[in-house]
This record gives C-alpha cells, sequence and structure tokens, in this order.
C-alpha cells in the first residue's frame, strides 16, 4: 500500500538520524556537554517531531482526497439524477456537510445511515482538531473536543501526547481509508437503487 512505502522512507530517515547522532555522540564524548545536548535535541526532532507532523499531512491528505471524492460523487449524481438541484447550485454548506445535505434533501440519501458514517465524523472532528489547532487538544470547539476526547479513548492508534498533541499512530491511517472504502461500498448501492449509477 502507498502509505507503507512512504513510511518505510520516513522509517529510514528516523534511522539515518539515529545512526548519525551515536556517530556525533561518540566524536562528542569528549567534548562539551552543549554539542551533545544539540545532537540530542536534533535526534529527538528527527526521531519524533517531523514523523508526527508528516503523518498528520498523511492523514489530512487522505481525508482531503475523500473529501474531493465525495463531492464529485454529488456532481456526478446531480447530473444523473432527475429533477435533482445541480450539486454546484446547491449552496447549503460546504465540503462533507454539503454533500450531506444535497444527498439527503435532493437524492433522498441518508448517509447518516451508512454504518461508518459515525466514524467518520469522529474522523472529520480529527482532522479539524489538527489543521486548525496544530493537533493540540483543546477546547476551541467543546462539544467537537469531548466528541473526540470519547473517540480517542476508545480507538486503537490515537493518543495525546505529553504535551497535549493528538498522536496518531500509523496504524490508524490503513483504519481511515478502509472506513472510507467501506463508506463508499455502501454508498453506491443506494445510488444505483435510486437509478443513480456512477
Amino acid at each position: 500500500m502507498m502509505i507503507d512505502r512512504i513510511l518505510a522512507i520516513v522509517d529510514a530517515e528516523i534511522e539515518s538520524a539515529h545512526a548519525c547522532f551515536l556517530t556525533e555522540s561518540e566524536a562528542l564524548r569528549e567534548e562539551d556537554d552543549f554539542q551533545l545536548d544539540a545532537a540530542r535535541e536534533q535526534l529527538w526532532i528527527s526521531r519524533d517531531i517531523i514523523p508526527r507532523h508528516f503523518i498528520n499531512s498523511l492523514f489530512t491528505s487522505i481525508f482531503a482526497l475523500f473529501e474531493d471524492e465525495m463531492v464529485s460523487v454529488g456532481e456526478l449524481a446531480g447530473k444523473k439524477a432527475e429533477e435533482a438541484t445541480p450539486f454546484i447550485k446547491f449552496k447549503n454548506g460546504i465540503g462533507l456537510s454539503k454533500v450531506r445535505l444535497y444527498m439527503k434533501r435532493e437524492l433522498q440519501i441518508s448517509v447518516e445511515s451508512i454504518s461508518s458514517w459515525q466514524e467518520i465524523t469522529y474522523i472529520k472532528d480529527l482532522r479539524n482538531m489538527i489543521l486548525h489547532n496544530n493537533g493540540r487538544f483543546e477546547d476551541r470547539n467543546p462539544d467537537a473536543a469531548q466528541r473526540l476526547s470519547r473517540y480517542i479513548e476508545t480507538c486503537e492508534g490515537l493518543t495525546l501526547d505529553e504535551f497535549g498533541h493528538i498522536v496518531i499512530d500509523r496504524q490508524y491511517l490503513n483504519h481511515v481509508t478502509e472506513v472510507f472504502r467501506s463508506f463508499l461500498k455502501e454508498l453506491f448501492p443506494k445510488l444505483e437503487a435510486r437509478r443513480i449509477a456512477i
């Protein structure tokens, strides 16, 4: 899978940074502590900070791809459905919210009835917290923070670090792609039942 190949590159960079640290620390053993501390900090950035931001970027990119795909589905469905307002002229909401409302009002399809929809709303809350709050779990939106807190507690692959940042485990990325696939597998038969083949 592409995610695994990308993360293999990250792992190789972490190993390289660790090897450089070992070489530097051996050479600095007889030097002052200041340089050794600088080398430790560089290792910490390479091993912990950069991979966390990289995984967050992958996660938000996966979500963006799904949301873009859903908008495309809404546009195509609107073109094929008789008497439906064209998706582009439907003015309620944006992104997934617009797709959800459009499907409900114009196509009479409730995406909330699809088993993975609730999980997708949690994933969306997580994405928003990462993008708009730098991954810090703060009460910027108390309702979303409370929902997200419960989700993180019950979801394998999500934790909070000692600084209150959301930490996404790499396996969670695979989980998210499976949730999106499952959703689409349930959505397409609902569209076909309404004679909207995409």
